[in-house]
């Protein structure tokens, strides 16, 4: 009977022991599999690029714009990403032609996220969005002040992200919008990430 409740003790002590260390391997396959699980902030710098008709003159304007960033995923055990991405930013710049002269204001998106990560860490991921964009244009015609206006448009996007640590990522973008009136912006950007 004392050996029984020898083996009993041994059992349950070894029991006790074994749980934290199962629970902690059990929660580093979690956080390994859910790379891109979470709520995440970050910040963007892009190279943007906008066309547009004024009085039927084609004009464009290349310059810098920055934004920031919120977004929510999910990581689904097939590896298959799913989630809303939402930004709001500025840009350098204007367009013009004789006659008119157009300056853009703040600039936001709202953007439904799918990808696929990949790699042997599963720390890399490719996506695509598909959203809604807008930018703010004030300026004069003929050098009258016209009313600031903020058009939107149809978002499109593709890009790549890498995870290097469980908590910071960095991911290179590009996007594109069309806006009525005959307007466009094109954008390439790198955005640093935090995941929480």
């Amino acid at each position: 009977m004392n050996m029984m409740k020898q083996v009993l003790v041994a059992f349950l002590g070894a029991t006790l022991v074994a749980q934290p260390c199962v629970a902690a391997e059990a929660k580093k396959a979690l956080d390994e599999h859910s790379t891109f699980s979470g709520v995440y902030v970050g910040a963007g710098l892009a190279a943007d690029y906008i066309t547009a008709q004024i009085h039927d003159d084609d004009v464009s304007d290349s310059n810098i714009a920055y934004s920031a960033l919120i977004g929510w995923r999910h990581q689904m055990e097939n590896d298959w990403v799913f989630g809303v991405e939402g930004a709001l930013g500025d840009r350098k710049g204007n367009l013009s032609n004789d006659s008119a002269r157009f300056k853009f204001g703040y600039n936001w998106h709202w953007s439904a996220i799918t990808g696929k990560a990949f790699g042997t860490s599963k720390d890399q991921l490719l996506y695509a969005k598909l959203g809604v964009g807008g930018i703010q244009v004030n300026g004069n015609v003929q050098g009258q002040g016209i009313p600031s206006h903020n058009f939107k448009g149809t978002r499109w996007a593709i890009g790549y992200e890498r995870a290097l640590t469980t908590n910071v990522h960095v991911k290179v973008e590009t996007s594109y919008i069309s806006y009525d009136k005959n307007f466009e912006q094109i954008q390439t950007a790198a955005s640093f990430m935090y995941r929480f």
